[in-house]
């Protein structure tokens, strides 16, 4: 139970400063997909290390809070960039997005790592079954924000003749 409110928290706290923040929806969704990408190649690696260091956890076990600390730490780093919406529905649409991309990923997770409390099976296992549908939807969704992103001008074009 208490991986899953691990995740449970981090994904609510990350869609809040995205909309918060302002941050663009197909950054963040990329970063999270990266994120998850990269845990399912080094969770294992990392893992053994930790364990080879006497590194412990009381909470869920170390390879569930390492793919957890893995996927979604990149979203985190991609709150720092620049590149946010200007107006307020831009936002809260990127927010809603977000959460309901990571509540995807996080359902993936907890599933895997058997972090799911039995009063949530049922819901759990339904949104597991939308959850890829779901993930690549966003993910082409994350592409097409990325179009959209206008260029700032440099004043270049201006230049004078002689």
């Amino acid at each position: 139970m208490n991986g899953f409110i691990i995740v449970a928290i981090v994904v609510i706290m990350l869609s809040l400063s995205i909309y918060l923040l302002r941050r663009r929806f197909g950054l963040m969704a990329l970063a999270l997909l990266a994120g998850a990408l990269i845990a399912s190649l080094w969770t294992i690696e990392v893992t053994t290390t930790l364990r080879a260091y006497g590194i412990q956890t009381g909470v869920a076990p170390l390879e569930a809070i390492v793919s957890i600390a893995l996927t979604f730490s990149l979203p985190l780093l991609a709150l720092m960039s620049p590149l946010k919406y200007a107006k307020k529905h831009e936002h809260l649409l990127s927010a809603v997005l977000f959460l309901a991309l990571a509540v995807a990923v996080g359902v993936q997770l907890v599933i895997r790592y058997g972090l799911v409390p039995d009063s949530l099976l049922l819901t759990i296992t339904t949104v597991d079954e939308q959850s890829r549908t779901l993930i690549t939807a966003a993910a082409v969704v994350a592409i097409f924000d990325f179009l959209t992103i206008k260029s700032p001008k440099t004043g270049g074009d201006d230049k004078k003749k002689h």
